[in-house]
């Protein structure tokens, strides 16, 4: 929560998008799943923006595992703070 930008936007497959820091905040409390993340990620950025992007896996409280898909993030520094303005998860149809 420290990361996301007060504007971020928040996409999620079959959801609407989430369009303020607040309410992608109550989306993630609501959402229980552990997320693991491709050790392999491809992180891009510039002077003032950057972007990072891998493949996911999630898993509800058993274990058991739910979605697999991609994500990404899109970063921007603002006085000298990097924060996220893009979050992105997109299943693959794979669990």
């Amino acid at each position: 929560k420290n990361f996301l930008a007060d504007e971020a936007r928040v996409l999620r497959a079959g959801d609407a998008a989430v369009l303020a820091k607040k309410d992608a905040l109550e989306q993630f409390k609501k959402d229980k799943s552990q997320i693991a993340f491709a050790r392999q990620t491809v992180f891009t950025g510039a002077a003032d923006l950057a972007y990072v992007n891998s493949a996911y896996t999630k898993s509800d409280k058993s274990g058991k595992r739910t979605e697999r898909g991609i994500f990404l993030q899109i970063w921007k520094l603002r006085a000298g703070r990097w924060q996220i303005v893009l979050d992105l998860f997109l299943p693959n149809g794979e669990k």
